[in-house]
């Protein structure tokens, strides 16, 4: 084939004609998407299956999405969730978040939905106000400036076993320019938080495809501030919260962020000692990612 982006696309085509069968609401999604002037930029049917995957790997009965758009990932990882799951999906732009919600009726996934609207940060602030359970999947496809900012916030809502996938880390090799496009500049900075945050376990792939040349970063929680003990209460991850310093936000709401992962880790204490065969499953997923001791990024 003379050019790469023709050879990816045929291959991306390939891919998902042999191993993701034809799905009519997801096919609808992107039909609703287009009627509704969203730009075309969601994750490919592959990536998709790939998010809906890793929920299932992680046992996922929670899942924080950062970035909705129309919905189509959402449905990727609410379609993995069990019955009683729960999955909060970020989005800035009612029209998106309107959009997003027709698609997600459509494919018969609302009861497992919740879509708030506004900045994700603010949004982020007010979960952490709510000290809800911790999530067990995070996925960030956002504005890219404010990855490292979402990562941060995650992690005060995470628990050892929590899978934290991040989009678009590559943005074309960009990452590597000496003076890169802001985006650029995000996707960097958050690959460099990943990989020196202690409590995380990262790698990152580069992907091509339809949608061109990117990647994506996958990175486990594996560990909590505690040195020394072997109890989950009480611990809290290294990370620190702090708001850009371009977005205006009281220091009490992202003081409470700070609080979410101790809150989270008694809470699911609590769980543990009343239901044993849980425990089980997740003390078996904190110790697979507790093996891995090294960080490290591609």
């Amino acid at each position: 084939m003379a050019n790469h982006d023709e050879a990816w696309g045929r291959v991306d085509e390939f891919l998902g004609a042999t191993l993701i069968p034809e799905d009519p609401a997801l096919a609808e999604v992107h039909r609703s998407n287009a009627r509704a002037g969203l730009p075309p930029i969601d994750v490919a049917p592959n990536q998709g299956k790939l998010l809906n995957l890793l929920a299932q790997l992680a046992g996922a009965r929670r899942i924080l999405e950062v970035g909705t758009l129309g919905g189509y990932s959402t449905i990727w990882l609410a379609r993995a969730l069990p019955p009683d799951g729960r999955l909060i999906t970020l989005e800035i732009d009612p029209r998106h978040a309107e959009v997003a919600r027709a698609n997600v009726d459509h494919a018969g996934v609302r009861e497992r939905v919740e879509i708030r609207v506004g900045a994700a940060l603010q949004s982020l602030a007010a979960l952490a106000d709510e000290h809800a359970e911790a999530f067990d999947l995070v996925f960030i496809d956002a504005d890219k400036q404010n990855n490292a900012a979402y990562v941060r916030a995650a992690l005060g809502m995470s628990h050892p076993g929590t899978v934290i996938v991040v989009d678009n880390v590559v943005r074309g090799g960009a990452i590597l320019d000496a003076q890169p496009d802001p985006t650029a500049a995000g996707s960097r900075e958050v690959l460099e938080l990943l990989g020196a945050e202690p409590s995380l376990d990262a790698t990152a792939l580069q992907t091509v495809g339809a949608k061109g040349w990117d990647g994506l970063a996958i990175a486990p929680a594996h560990r909590q501030r505690c040195p020394g003990k072997a109890v989950v209460g009480g611990c809290t991850f290294s990370a620190t919260f702090q708001l850009p310093a371009r977005t205006a936000q009281s220091a009490s709401a992202w003081t409470a962020m700070s609080r979410t992962a101790s809150a989270s880790a008694r809470s699911s204490a609590a769980r543990h000692a009343t239901a044993q065969s849980s425990s089980t499953r997740t003390a078996s997923r904190a110790a697979d990612f507790g093996s891995v001791t090294g960080n490290g990024t591609v």
